[in-house]
């Protein structure tokens, strides 16, 4: 006869199950809200704003797309001046380099649709 043994403080044999707290990038700290990532993640995520490695990417990315992806969509041409995260790096901390993740915009299409995500995020 087989023992089941109760497993505490583990997810056990059930890795792909997320633990129901914690940060999403960490998994250790603790997070303010319901969603994101804890306060010292987001200070070391925020870290690579100023990095070389950023300012790189960032000015790659501006001199192969000059355009603003959204405006494009609309049929009008503004100069992008920002790049932004598709799926917000706060959320997603994992895809904050990945090129896929990464649009350029201009300063009214990225505010604009960082309030709408905020809002919609809450």
């Amino acid at each position: 006869m087989s023992r089941r043994v109760k497993l505490v403080g583990s997810l056990g044999r059930y890795p792909s199950i997320k633990r129901q707290s914690g940060c999403n990038w960490c998994r250790y700290g603790t997070r303010p809200d319901d969603k994101g990532i804890c306060e010292e993640c987001v200070y070391t995520l925020r870290k690579n704003f100023q990095s070389v490695e950023w300012s790189r990417l960032r000015q790659s990315l501006l001199s192969a797309h000059p355009y603003c992806t959204l405006c494009q969509q609309q049929g009008i041409l503004h100069l992008a001046d920002e790049i932004d995260h598709i799926n917000e790096w706060r959320y997603y901390p994992d895809l904050f380099w990945v090129l896929e993740n990464l649009r350029p915009l201009n300063h009214v299409c990225h505010s604009t649709l960082t309030m709408v995500q905020r809002n919609i995020m809450k």
